[in-house]
């Protein structure tokens, strides 16, 4: 693991990341196993973040999309080590505390066949120059001091990028909901064709915010910079 390269983002804060109109889009719509195994082996269907993927890629008809059983580790890890963009949709582990006193890198995602975390992701060249994380965690039952540990280890992903050489992220600065983030996404992916990803993702927070209000819907996501 690298530090964050403060110059780096200070020049990605000066020329932001333009259009991702002509970026190969890595598409990757996952859940949890036990979701999974709800549905038919055969299945691609998985509600929510299948299709939110779905919507991608009818924006951007290149995408490749990786979807419910197809959206497996080795995926996530290939999809990284290429050129472009990668979107995760779908569940996080977030660290336990005794993850994050032992010096977790971020958390881990949840895919179709087991899971991978930054770590992981550290042998791939990390020729993605945009993550985009769409992402829950289904931790149902939390104490309080669990949710303050929750709300401060989602961010932690972002910076677990940046530190292995992803450049720039849009991610939450706190739980999210899948149906919220979806309908988020979609309309980030749909401005992003024409505007720097930073103004795509504040105009498509200002157009949910016209039809839902509440800040649940659109005010958690960010774009940071780094790497």
């Amino acid at each position: 693991t690298r530090a964050v390269d403060l110059g780096a983002a200070a020049r990605a804060l000066v020329a932001p990341l333009g259009p991702i109109a002509r970026d190969p889009i890595s598409a990757i719509g996952a859940s949890d196993p036990r979701i999974l195994s709800a549905y038919d082996a055969t299945s691609q269907s998985v509600p929510f973040s299948a299709r939110e993927v779905a919507e991608i890629a009818y924006d951007h008809p290149s995408a490749t999309v990786h979807a419910g059983l197809r959206a497996t580790t080795d995926v996530v890890r290939k999809s990284f080590d290429a050129e472009g963009v990668v979107h995760f949709a779908g569940h996080t582990r977030l660290p336990s505390d005794r993850d994050a006193r032992g010096g977790s890198l971020g958390g881990r995602w949840v895919t179709a066949d087991g899971e991978i975390g930054v770590r992981e992701l550290r042998t791939t060249a990390m020729r993605a120059r945009l993550a985009v994380l769409s992402t829950c965690t289904p931790e149902p039952e939390m104490d309080e001091r669990r949710v303050t540990s929750v709300r401060a280890g989602v961010p932690a992903f972002a910076y677990a990028l940046h530190a292995v050489g992803v450049p720039n992220v849009v991610s939450a600065t706190t739980e999210v909901r899948d149906v919220p983030a979806a309908v988020l996404m979609k309309r980030f992916h749909r401005a992003a064709q024409h505007r720097d990803v930073a103004r795509a993702l504040r105009d498509a927070q200002q157009l949910v915010r016209r039809f839902h209000p509440h800040p649940a819907w659109w005010a958690p996501f960010v774009v940071s910079v780094g790497g």
